[in-house]
């Protein structure tokens, strides 16, 4: 058996006059035809050569430009887009066996794909000058050219062409066939080189010095001449004498589904066909032909795009074939074997022996429009109309004896074991027996719905479907099946009882149903049902359901059926069948009986708005295995990127477009994908048809982007190579990044640790010294108590006690004056007091406690400036709510110091003190205008000035502030203490305390 690359890589390019399926002549050719022109994609009409690589592309040569398809969408490699090429304008392409691809220019030289990558050859790669004509290889890899008449071969090592003759040394011309060869002819020989092979044909005498124009060479090794004159003569190849086959008989061949095709050589050189689809034919002028992996025949036109003729699975008759009408609705083979099609208006076919007879009003049917048909077992046929039934008798048929149907529609006719026959119809079920009919009453809702379906089961149960639902007649009491019960719509269309005590059941809108043992298992298009309607049901015995809807034909696996039903699986595949397919129409009839009917042939048969589609199952290849997925592209933030190793992102990209596909020719439309991308997502993300992934801001890190596509029967093919992308970190994420962060915030640590304990050491070196100074200074203030309870107190109480012992003599003698010793006594006992005061104002100025802190530093400096007898000014803001209560005396201490300094020191003619309460601060500022000092010099000392001064600042920061000296030899000195404020508590004011 050939296969159909062999068919028609050979003689159908050359000399294909007409095509034909050797099938009844009243069927239309299952041949499909698909054209692709620059409307859809195709970058020029003009196509001159098509091939399929091993990855399943198909590759186009055109005169604008080099096309792969994957028979969904175009990619377009041109000089603008393809560093390599050099010209768009095509005229051929072959490909080798490694997989490179070799393409002709126009206007010399020759292109090469390989490894993603184009390259040119031209004269300095020792190809002839001149256009490249023809290319050729062979199963060794060898890459042969015919330009300018000569003949070259590619030198793999050398990367080079060099020139090869392998017949003789003269000028060779293209074998016009798929142009896959060369060919030169003497007087006497034919002489054909194709596929690394030479062959010789002897020319038999008459045709000895006659001009040939164009000679071709097919599968069988044939060479098929055109002469000069317009004959055609085939040359077998030389044995021991020369050979001419007289006879142009076609030659045919068998396709891989066993289908014969017919080639009828023309008596040109012709390079058209006919194409027929539905009802209209057109000419197809092609120049070369291709058969893919898949059996599709490419045709490559001169101007009208590019072509595939497809063997079709479903064949069609129509009124072309003699049906009365297009519109076809119900189907019944009788016991003899015709095949009886009811029309919807036009009356009634029966198909026999290969050709159609009909029946209309006029051979004695009530009505034209056909609703049901059946045969009694005693041979007797039944045709419901819509204006009754009628029984088809000797050649007519005849309405004498048939239940009257006038005011009805019967939709449906069944005849149960006991020889009853039922009509279910418009208002319900009639049951006819006896020659009585009687409206079945008992039937609950029978009575009140459309009934389009009636059979019986094994145990002899009747079931009715209709407008509301299923009914199940059993031992004489009616049981409804509804949605309530499980089916997916009230609307049953369909029934079919198999061998294993099934009933399948088929509704209008809501799926496929199982019941079983009183158990419904439903089938939608949530778990992979093609459709929700199902219009009929056919078993094909091959282990398949077939079904119809408005969608048209579609098949589904028993054994995934059966699988859903215990459990087992969650999902099942369908195979849907369309236009690609054969069909004329995909809308199919139904909610009549039968909408359908298996023929004893094991054909089905199924009406459609476009006549009757017929299925042979037998005869319908399934390719089981998926096809192979390819990444194709990917954009890094709009930008494509270089597949040839990993995708690297940098921080400052964010997105990741990635296109994907599945060579396929087909279903193309029909693939299904899923992807996952290894390091983000646990589980496989269910893509549906769409061909294109996007992710944007990944986390940094690597990953691996996988692709997979389903094959029609249900099956996933292996993922893609694994497309490798790497997620660039930013800096700061990077592991050096965060070891440098971690050592550096060590180092940070362990300086401030370094630095506060530093600042701790010399806060307590600050605070022993402070210490030191404090109890210096209270050793000093205790001598100066010391002194002045010696020296003045001690003094007093001395003249106070010298002059009472004075007073006392006076008591001895009355002549002397007591008064003049009594006021002495009091001035020296008031003057004790005053130094009593002084010593205690000294140690805590009870000012503060009357009157507060802000009018005891204004009562300070003016009673200062009274000493002093210098001009001192005071500018103050309330400050006493700001200043903690036990921390009053510690500013008090500072502008007392700082006056004090003024009044010893600083030998000044004015001065000045200010205090401005800021918002988050108090700042106090001395001035003066006298001598001033050596800052460097003197506030390191341990002198008087020193010691003040450190008091100050010690104090100052007590308060949680900061103090500052300026000061210069004769520049005066300023200085400035920075308080931070905090709320006073209220409950000690010296409001609190006098009260």
């Amino acid at each position: 058996m050939r296969t159909l690359k062999m068919l028609f890589r050979g003689v159908v390019s050359i000399l294909l006059g007409a095509v034909f399926l050797l099938v009844p002549a009243s069927c239309t050719a299952q041949i499909g035809f698909e054209d692709w022109t620059v409307d859809n994609g195709l970058p020029s009409n003009e196509v001159r050569g098509v091939t399929q690589t091993p990855d399943g592309y198909l590759w186009i040569a055109t005169l604008n430009g080099l096309a792969r398809f994957d028979g969904i969408r175009f990619t377009i490699f041109n000089k603008s887009n393809s560093p390599g090429i050099i010209s768009n304008r095509f005229i051929n392409l072959e490909q080798s066996r490694d997989g490179d691809l070799w393409v002709a220019y126009e206007s010399g030289g020759l292109l090469r794909y390989h490894a993603g990558k184009f390259r040119t050859y031209d004269s300095r790669d020792g190809i002839p000058h001149g256009d490249v004509s023809t290319i050729t290889t062979d199963a060794g890899g060898n890459v042969w050219i015919l330009s300018s008449g000569q003949v070259a071969q590619w030198n793999a090592k050398s990367d080079r062409f060099e020139l090869y003759q392998p017949l003789s040394d003269r000028i060779y011309g293209p074998l016009i066939w798929d142009s896959t060869g060369f060919v030169a002819y003497d007087k006497t020989k034919v002489y054909c080189f194709s596929k690394g092979q030479s062959r010789e044909f002897a020319l038999p005498p008459r045709l000895q010095g006659k001009v040939i124009s164009t000679v071709g060479l097919d599968q069988e090794h044939v060479a098929w001449l055109r002469m000069q004159s317009g004959e055609i003569v085939r040359l077998a190849l030389i044995t021991d004498h020369p050979k001419q086959v007289d006879s142009l008989d076609a030659v045919m061949y068998h396709g891989p589904d066993g289908k014969l095709w017919n080639f009828q050589p023309a008596q040109d050189v012709m390079r058209s066909i006919d194409a027929r689809r539905g009802r209209e034919s057109s000419k197809i002028t092609f120049r070369y032909s291709y058969a893919d992996h898949q059996g599709n025949l490419w045709l490559a036109t001169a101007g009208q795009g590019l072509y595939r003729l497809q063997s079709q699975t479903i064949s069609t008759y129509s009124t072309e074939q003699g049906l009365l009408d297009q519109d076809a609705y119900a189907i019944y083979q009788d016991r003899d074997g015709a095949l009886w099609i009811g029309t919807w208006h036009k009356g009634l076919s029966r198909f026999q022996n290969g050709h159609f007879s009909n029946f209309t009003s006029a051979n004695g049917l009530p009505k034209a429009l056909v609703t049901a048909i059946y045969q009694e077992r005693n041979g007797r046929l039944w045709v419901a109309t819509h204006g009754g039934l009628a029984t088809f008798q000797n050649g007519r048929f005849s309405t004498e004896g048939v239940p009257n149907f006038s005011q009805s529609v019967v939709l449906s006719i069944y005849q149960d074991r006991s020889g009853a026959l039922w009509f279910g119809g418009r208002t319900g079920a009639f049951k006819f027996e006896n020659h009585r009919i009687e409206p079945f009453s008992n039937g609950g809702g029978i009575a009140s719905v459309d009934v389009h379906v009636i059979t019986e089961t094994q145990n002899g149960d009747l079931w009715f479907g209709g407008s509301n639902g299923l009914f199940q007649l059993h031992d004489g009491r009616v049981i409804q099946w509804s949605e309530k019960n499980g089916l997916g719509s009230n609307n049953v269309w369909s029934l079919y009882p198999d061998k294993d005590g099934i009933l399948w059941i088929g509704t209008f809108d809501g799926g496929l149903a199982r019941l079983k043992d009183g158990r419904i298992t439903r089938y939608t298009t949530s778990n992979g049902l093609f459709d929700d309607g199902v219009f009929q049901i056919l078993d094909d015995h091959r282990g398949n359901l077939w079904m119809s809807c408005s969608r048209g034909i579609y098949r589904v696996g028993k054994k995934e059926l059966e699988e859903m039903a215990t459990g087992s699986r969650t999902t099942i595949s369908s195979i849907s069948y369309g236009p690609i397919d054969g069909l004329r129409d995909s809308e199919m009839n139904g909610g009549i009986s039968p909408a359908g009917t298996r023929a004893t042939d094991g054909k089905l048969w199924f009406p459609t708005q476009d006549g009757v589609a017929v299925v042979d199952p037998s005869k319908v290849r399934v390719d089981s295995r998926p096809s192979r997925t390819i990444v194709e592209s990917a954009l890094v933030d709009q930008a494509p990127a270089d597949l040839n190793g990993p995708i690297t992102i940098s921080p400052s990209q964010y997105s990741l477009q990635i296109q994907y596909t599945a060579p396929d020719f087909l279903r193309p439309t029909l693939i299904r994908f899923r992807y996952k991308l290894e390091g983000l997502d646990q589980d496989w993300t269910d893509a549906g048809f769409h061909r294109s992934a996007s992710y944007s801001h990944l986390p940094p890190g690597n990953y691996r982007f996988l692709v997979s596509a389903m094959s029609p029967t249900g099956t996933w093919s292996q993922s893609s190579t694994p497309l490798s992308i790497s997620v660039l970190a930013p800096f700061y994420k990077t592991r050096w990044f965060e070891a440098f962060v971690i050592l550096f915030a060590a180092l940070v640590a362990f300086s401030i640790w370094r630095y506060r304990l530093m600042e701790l050491k010399a806060r307590h070196a600050l605070q022993v010294d402070f210490l030191q100074q404090l109890i210096t200074s209270q050793e000093e203030e205790r001598k100066r108590i010391s002194m002045e309870l010696h020296d003045s107190l001690g003094q007093r109480l001395v003249v106070i006690n010298s002059t009472a012992k004075l007073a006392l003599r006076f008591k001895e003698d009355p002549a002397k004056s007591k008064d003049s010793v009594l006021e002495e006594i009091s001035s020296e006992a008031m003057a004790g007091l005053e130094d009593t005061r002084s010593i205690a104002y000294d140690l805590r100025p009870s000012h503060l406690d009357r009157l507060g802190l802000t009018q005891s530093i204004e009562y300070l400096v003016e009673k200062t400036a009274d000493a002093a007898g210098i001009p001192i000014t005071v500018q103050m803001d309330n400050i006493d709510d700001v200043v903690p209560l036990d921390q009053w005396i510690n500013l008090y201490r500072i502008v007392q110091e700082g006056l004090g300094n003024i009044i010893k020191y600083s030998s000044a003619s004015s001065a000045s003190v200010r205090v401005d309460r800021m918002t988050d601060q108090i700042i106090l500022r001395i001035e003066d205008d006298g001598v001033g000092f050596s800052v460097d010099r003197n506030v390191n000392k341990t002198g008087r000035i020193g010691i003040g001064l450190r008091g100050m600042a010690e104090r100052a920061t007590l308060l949680g502030g900061k103090f500052e000296v300026k000061s210069a030899p004769g520049q005066g000195t300023t200085l400035t203490a920075l308080i931070p404020t905090s709320p006073a508590d209220k409950t000690e004011t010296p409001e609190a305390i006098r009260n």
